[in-house]
């Protein structure tokens, strides 16, 4: 299953992952072995306010650009923004650790064992772009991946 969480609380699809689980369970199959993402939009800095203040402009202009159901696009101001951004809520945005402590915390939620984390929405220039990525791989999964192993589960 692929959760997808563009905004609001982390705990949004706890009742579908249940529900999930049921119907699985229901129909024979082994609800431990059930693969779980979550896909939502993100960004690592080197400091929280530093990953907020880069990734802020780039986002709002994706909402914008990108949600023409909504007439002209989506006004996303900064304040709500950054409440998205807080360790109840859906965006992984803020510095390495609470990316990390925010997938482990959708890992001990859902049993999640993969995240898509979108980097790039809103035409974030390619420099800030790598930057996240280099800071995904090399700090944030291998963190998560060992935590996620010590309790018994894999998340990549």
């Amino acid at each position: 299953m692929a959760l997808a969480l563009l905004m609001g609380p982390i705990t949004q699809h706890e009742q579908t992952v249940e529900l999930y689980r049921q119907a699985a369970e229901q129909a024979g199959h082994d609800v431990a072995a059930l693969p779980i993402s979550i896909n939502t939009h993100g960004y690592v800095g080197s400091t929280s306010q530093e990953a907020r203040d880069t990734m802020y402009p780039y986002f709002a202009k994706g909402m914008m650009d990108n949600n023409h159901q909504r007439g002209r696009g989506m006004r996303l101001p900064r304040p709500a923004f950054d409440a998205q951004a807080t360790p109840n809520a859906g965006l992984l945005v803020g510095s390495t650790q609470e990316v990390i402590d925010k997938l482990l915390t959708y890992h001990e939620l859902y049993g999640l064992n993969r995240a898509l984390i979108q980097t790039g929405f809103g035409g974030m220039p390619q420099k800030e772009h790598l930057a996240t990525i280099e800071r995904l791989g090399t700090e944030v999964a291998p963190v998560v991946r060992r935590e996620a192993s010590s309790k018994g589960t894999s998340a990549a």
